[in-house]
């Protein structure tokens, strides 16, 4: 994992400190910004594997890094860090696993349920659409965005859309 290069970006000291303690124990190379710009520059000098990203940060917030990001044209792995209460349940969780793993991929209903649910589910088809209104509900209060970032695509089912 020496070959692994992971950019942590947060404003709080402890919490980058804490990350990095965590991810050096894993073998990775761990590299820190304290701001959004610190980041784009520290992004740039690099090849970077992933992005440990603070949403809430004064100035360029963890939003306009994702941005800037993939505007370059990178499909660099990006985990949110937020102190947002943003609590799923199991099967909200599981959901959004199964989207992000193939972004802008469409997945039918069907899929969805037997991937998640299981071949054995005997329940409606329609439990996918309630869970993915609760998940689109939940990631627009936690993003504080106008998009919940899950588009319906019509007669065939939902995908992840990406920044």
């Amino acid at each position: 994992m020496e070959n692994i290069n992971i950019l942590v970006v947060d404003d709080e000291r402890k919490i980058r400190d804490l990350v990095r303690l965590y991810l050096e124990k894993e073998g990775f190379n761990v590299g820190e910004a304290e701001d959004g710009q610190k980041a784009l520059d520290l992004y740039q000098q690099r090849q970077w594997n992933l992005i440990v990203l603070d949403l809430m940060m004064p100035g360029m917030d963890g939003w306009e890094v994702c941005k800037e990001v993939r505007r370059r044209k990178s499909d660099v792995p990006i985990i949110m860090l937020t102190g947002r209460d943003v609590t799923l349940t199991p099967k909200e969780y599981e959901l959004l696993y199964q989207l992000a793993r193939s972004p802008r991929r469409t997945f039918t209903r069907d899929e969805l349920l037997k991937t998640i649910w299981g071949y054995d589910y005997i329940g409606d088809t329609r439990t996918v659409d309630t869970h993915v209104n609760r998940l689109r509900d939940k990631l627009l209060k936690a993003s504080g965005n106008k998009s919940s970032y899950i588009a319906t695509v019509w007669g065939v089912g939902y995908r992840l859309e990406v920044i």
